[in-house]
């Protein structure tokens, strides 16, 4: 039930109407005398937490039951504030400066669960109203995709999260905020206090920054995300840093290591295929699994999704479709492999696992253990691999460098599908031979007229 409604009344104004939400009972029915909405949620709000001003002479003020209509003698404003405030188990401080506090609550003798939900989690809340929430339970709940009034907007508006982030983000909460603040409540938190916690994540625990800023970000969505829409008054998340990246760069083979690899013999032609795959248009792991028969053109693939383990079938990662330019050899060989699935159809997935009977795709660990043993097969052990950092996700680099050298930038950004230039500039960072070899003739020209004179001879 909503603490409050507003109606537009027969002349054009809107009526406000406040609601005890446990009873039922409408605790001030009056007209804001204004024709903004905007303007009447404003006041709902206000005297939500303020109280309801006296009524003007002439005005009419309405108290009923909403479960049997029966009117009710018009209780006056302060045992209006006061009802409503004790049935959502706040305390009242009379003054216009001051918002309502959280209510001091009994010890529980038993921790909430992380699926447990407070009541006032589950109604639109009055502003400030969280603060009397245990952190981590909202937070869970915050990240639930099942309730979640966040994810399910964000995804009305075809944006992100998929089902795999908010999992993550729930670990998040399980495996570094529960056990640090247990029960504390929102309200009891600062921003010294979240500064030590995160501090503590990195020094303590000896977490990398990558997962500080994923602890950083678990509660830095939710609490912004409540604050905008009324149900925060001071944002205890402000100020906080999130920190450094200090994640290795990822390696990527040269052209003669690559032409090693693809001439050796693989364990599995179809993880050959996927490799070559990845190595010749930069697909994402996700989506070279999401790939389906009728994403494949004549002279081109068009990504339009990307498979992932707990969201099935999904958007690709910028929520952005795009095409790549193949050979057609590449196009004939997918179409084989995709017609052998046994389920076969125009919707049916190229890289299907016969352990599904076809209905699902190979996930790309598949694809990426062939791969290292081929590697090892050429030389590049295990360790050196590891030291090189040489991974699946190396392949999307190794097309970004090869393409950034041979096409304009804004043809690299969209043939990857990166939402900026600045992004395909980090990927195409490697220094490769034929850069190299580039740069050591244009170097020769630029110096073609100028004598160098060995050192000896300027002494």
């Amino acid at each position: 039930m909503r603490p409050y409604y507003i109606n537009k009344g027969k002349y054009g104004y809107y009526r406000i109407r406040l609601i005890d939400p446990d009873t039922g009972l409408i605790t001030c029915d009056r007209s804001s005398h204004t024709k903004d909405i905007k303007t009447a949620e404003s006041l709902a709000v206000k005297w939500m937490l303020h109280g309801v001003p006296s009524a003007a002479a002439g005005s009419t003020q309405k108290t009923r039951s909403a479960k049997n209509g029966q009117t009710e003698a018009p209780m006056s404003d302060m045992e209006q504030l006061l009802t409503l405030a004790k049935k959502l188990g706040m305390t009242v401080i009379p003054t216009d400066q001051q918002p309502f506090l959280p209510k001091p609550q009994a010890e529980q003798t038993q921790a909430p669960t992380a699926n447990t939900k407070t009541r006032d989690a589950k109604l639109p809340l009055p502003y400030g109203i969280i603060t009397s929430i245990p952190v981590c339970e909202f937070l869970l709940d915050f990240w639930n995709e099942e309730t979640s009034e966040y994810v399910k907007k964000r995804r009305a508006k075809g944006k992100s999260p998929h089902t795999r982030h908010c999992l993550d983000m729930q670990q998040v909460v399980t495996r570094y905020w529960k056990p640090y603040f247990m029960d504390t409540k929102i309200g009891e938190l600062d921003f010294n206090i979240l500064d030590n916690f995160f501090f503590y994540i990195k020094t303590e625990l000896g977490k990398a920054n990558s997962t500080v800023n994923k602890a950083i970000n678990v509660a830095a969505v939710a609490f912004e995300y409540n604050e905008k829409h009324g149900r925060l008054y001071n944002n205890p998340m402000k100020g906080i840093e999130r920190y450094g990246d200090d994640s290795r760069e990822v390696g990527i083979l040269s052209r003669d290591e690559v032409d090693a690899l693809f001439s050796a013999e693989w364990g599995k032609p179809v993880c050959r295929l996927a490799n070559m795959l990845a190595a010749t248009t930069g697909m994402r792991a996700g989506e070279i699994s999401g790939l389906r028969y009728c994403d494949l053109g004549t002279d081109r693939i068009f990504i339009n999704h990307a498979w992932g383990i707990n969201d099935g079938l999904k958007s690709t990662k910028t929520n952005k479709k795009r095409e790549v330019a193949v050979l057609p050899s590449m196009i004939s060989a997918l179409k084989e492999l995709a017609e052998e699935n046994p389920a076969f159809s125009q919707t049916s997935f190229v890289f299907w696992s016969p352990v599904k009977k076809g209905l699902e795709p190979y996930l790309p660990g598949y694809w990426e253990d062939d791969f290292y043993a081929t590697l090892a097969k050429i030389g590049i052990s295990k360790e050196m691999r590891q030291e090189r950092n040489v991974v699946f996700h190396s392949w999307r680099h190794f097309y970004a460098t090869q393409i950034s050298q041979r096409a304009q930038e804004h043809l690299a950004q969209d043939t990857l599908g990166h939402s900026s230039a600045k992004m395909t500039a980090h990927y195409a960072n490697h220094n490769t031979d034929e850069k190299m070899d580039a740069l050591r003739l244009i170097i020769k020209d630029i110096t073609k007229n100028i004598v160098v004179i060995p050192q000896q001879l300027t002494a």
